[in-house]
């Protein structure tokens, strides 16, 4: 079975307030109108801090490709009044997977708004996370291993556990690796999602797959 035959088999897949402004086109030219209706018209998005635009984006965050439409248009505008932030950029890497960006963040892989993120914020576990699954997807395992190791070492949660068990099962080391989150990682072990990746590990379904055959 395929990478993403088995990424597809397992189950341990994780992934408001806003003042708006409106534009009226005429021609080459915007002008600002105060009438309640015009053609073609659209909202430009203008957030005053950056929980205003990280709470808009969450609000609007859902499975639905039409929100999440908005969702993205609003986190675009969000990176470009604070490109510093560590947690847009996250969340900019986890939607960039399920949407299409427009033309200025087109080339933009997931993997590098969770490195700007963390470059923003070292101690972003959850941008750590992220990206270890993204190398996981990737398959650039030993990379991923590392970033899961980061994010456990700063906040250790059930999502980089699991990753990680993943892992180091594709890698060779599932045995080892059960032993060692029995020893180091004892208050989050039984969560649902760690305990179905241990099982997962347990039937070999995420076992390194042999070239040769």
């Amino acid at each position: 079975m395929g990478k993403l035959q088995r990424l597809a088999s397992s189950k341990c897949e994780r992934g408001g307030f806003v003042s708006k402004k409106k534009i009226y086109h005429r021609g080459a030219e915007d002008t600002e109108k105060k009438e309640p209706w015009v053609e073609n018209e659209r909202w430009v998005l203008e957030f005053s801090t950056e929980a205003e635009a990280i709470v808009y984006v969450w609000n609007n965050w859902c499975g639905d490709e039409e929100k999440n439409t908005v969702a993205a248009d609003g986190i675009q505008t969000a990176i470009r009044q604070f490109p510093e932030s560590s947690m847009l950029w996250t969340m900019f890497g986890e939607l960039i997977q399920r949407i299409e960006v427009d033309e200025m963040y087109s080339q933009l892989q997931p993997d590098e708004c969770f490195r700007k993120a963390l470059a923003h914020d070292p101690h972003n576990s959850r941008a750590a996370c992220d990206l270890g699954y993204w190398l996981d997807i990737t398959d650039r395992l030993n990379d991923a291993q590392q970033a899961f190791e980061k994010s456990l070492e700063l906040a250790p949660s059930p999502d980089a556990l699991a990753g990680w068990l993943r892992v180091m099962a594709q890698l060779g080391f599932g045995e080892s690796a059960r032993e060692k989150a029995i020893e180091q990682f004892a208050a989050i072990l039984y969560e649902p999602e760690v305990q179905e990746q241990l099982l997962e590990n347990e039937q070999g379904i995420w076992d390194p797959i042999d070239e040769s055959e």
